[in-house]
């Protein structure tokens, strides 16, 4: 377990697992298909938005090249997905590895 998770209540730390639940969905959608650049966009701000409904404070969250960590070119296969939320008084950071087809 993460030291930030000592500052997580209960409850927090139950919601907690949603960043990466969040995380999962969209490197799963990606890597059935959904890889074009609006379907990407599309697919960053449906997380953004349950994440808040649940009283996460999102810094980010964004699909990026895993070699540069910027917005994907329209060939590149290798992404990341990353987030990055605060819940109380912690900020939780985790990434997911997805392959374009």
């Amino acid at each position: 377990m993460s030291s930030r998770n000592q500052y997580l209540t209960d409850d927090e730390r139950r919601l907690a697992p949603r960043v990466y639940e969040e995380l999962c969905k969209v490197a799963e959608a990606i890597e059935m298909g959904a890889g074009s650049l609006l379907q990407i966009m599309q697919l960053e701000s449906k997380p953004r938005a349950a994440l808040r409904e649940d009283g996460f404070t999102v810094d980010y969250f964004t699909v990026a090249s895993v070699h540069t960590l910027r917005k994907p070119g329209v060939s590149e296969s290798d992404l990341k997905v990353l987030c990055s939320a605060r819940l109380g008084k912690a900020r939780l950071i985790d990434n997911k590895r997805c392959t374009r087809l």
